[in-house]
């Protein structure tokens, strides 16, 4: 089902979403054409005719691209085969013991797939159907000029053992995005432009309890997924086809050519909890550019939504305390710029809150040293500072404040910050 995916994109989408990292090696495009081409042929010739033998090594390997191997009989050929790779084989059809299409036939029921090329003077058709029909490359039948007889051998050879490579190296790139697809740990799948699934990874098949077997090649596989049961949409069906309108328990975080990433939430999915998935789906082409399909992954978010609300709660508490704290505030970071102040300190020094911050702390004091000093000693030795007497530069004015202030220590146990409360002298009556 695979083959017709252009491969390239396919794995963009495919390590994008994953956790996993994969050398890019791995994923790098076959081998150029230039290196196909002029990578040298070893070729296998079997025939029980000595003098054809040495006749074809010599013809053949004139071309300088070729180097060929003869041997006289099919079992010859085989235990060759056992102990040495080749290109091509280049086979006659009567042989004693084991013929030109037997030879054939035991590659063929034994996993070998190189190019068969059947060389031989029997010229029947029902030999020629045989052979093609037990998987030989191509046919060729001898007699004739030698020149013209071995020339057309070398282009036959050269084709055959263009056209395997190429299909080999598309293999293994199939090989290698089927594994990649199949151990994603984030469920995914893909389908063609009717609907109909190409493929089903085992994510998939733990997320909705159905095997890839029992699904491929269907189109009801909306239905199977727990959050799009109730309304039978997909965001791959709304990538392929531009009429369908997503529905509202949507959210689409990025869309653009090609793709759409979206989050959906299904409270009244069959799954034990409400969750939230993260949705990716991007458009599958063939290897001439055109749209054939889509493959759409999920990654379950739910934690990860819960972490940022948790934190947007605890943020806006913090924030609410500070607001409404009475004495000024100023968080000062460690570059002795001002990182935060709240509405208190706004009106003492007569400046707002996006004016403050960013600024030097030294610049909002009559004595910038001395402040800069006590900082240092926060940040570098002193844990806190109690009632420290100040000259505090407001808009208009001077003012007097004592300075409180305690060092904050980040994630890492160093100092980070420093948190500091400005209090005005307390009038005596």
């Amino acid at each position: 089902m695979l083959s017709t995916i252009h491969l390239d994109r396919m794995s963009q989408h495919i390590i994008s979403e994953s956790t996993l990292s994969f050398p890019s090696s791995l994923i790098s495009a076959p081998d150029s054409s230039e290196t196909i081409k002029k990578r040298k042929h070893r070729i296998l010739i079997v025939d029980d005719e000595p003098a054809l033998l040495e006749i074809a090594r010599l013809f053949l390997e004139k071309s300088g691209n070729i180097e060929a191997i003869c041997c006289s009989s099919a079992l010859e050929g085989l235990s060759l085969l056992l102990s040495e790779s080749f290109d091509a084989i280049v086979s006659d059809f009567d042989m004693p013991d084991v013929n030109g299409i037997e030879f054939l036939s035991c590659l063929r029921s034994n996993g070998y797939n190189i190019p068969f090329i059947l060389f031989t003077g029997r010229g029947r058709e029902e030999v020629v159907i045989e052979a093609l029909n037990r998987g030989a490359s191509y046919y060729i039948r001898k007699g004739g000029s030698p020149k013209a007889q071995f020339t057309e051998l070398s282009h036959v050879i050269h084709q055959a053992v263009i056209k395997n490579r190429y299909e080999e190296k598309i293999r293994e790139s199939e090989r290698l995005i089927y594994s990649i697809f199949h151990h994603l740990p984030d469920p995914a799948y893909a389908i063609d432009t009717r609907g109909c699934v190409l493929a089903w990874n085992h994510g998939m098949e733990e997320l909705t309890g159905v095997n890839s077997g029992n699904i491929i090649g269907k189109s009801d596989y909306s239905e199977k997924i727990p959050f799009y049961a109730s309304s039978k949409i997909a965001v791959a069906d709304t990538l392929i086809h531009s009429g369908v309108t997503p529905p509202d328990s949507w959210t689409i975080l990025e869309e653009r050519e090609g793709m759409i990433i979206a989050e959906v939430n299904n409270p009244d999915s069959c799954l034990p909890l409400p969750v939230t998935f993260r949705v990716k789906s991007t458009h599958l082409y063939d290897p001439e550019g055109c749209i054939i399909g889509a493959i759409e992954s999920f990654r379950d978010v739910s934690r990860e939504k819960q972490i940022q609300a948790d934190l947007s709660q605890v943020n806006h508490y913090h924030r609410t305390l500070i607001e409404t704290h009475i004495d000024p505030l100023v968080t000062i970071s460690h570059d002795l710029t001002i990182w935060d102040v709240n509405a208190a300190t706004e009106n003492m020094i007569g400046f707002s809150r996006t004016f403050l911050i960013g600024t030097d702390i030294s610049r909002w004091f009559l004595d910038p040293d001395e402040i800069r000093t006590i900082c240092n000693e926060l940040l570098y030795g002193e844990n806190h500072v109690s009632g420290y007497p100040l000259i505090l530069k407001c808009k208009g004015k001077n003012q007097k404040i004592f300075l409180y202030a305690t060092s904050c220590p980040g994630l890492d146990g160093k100092v980070s910050r420093i948190f500091a409360e400005l209090h005005e002298p307390i009038p005596f009556s």
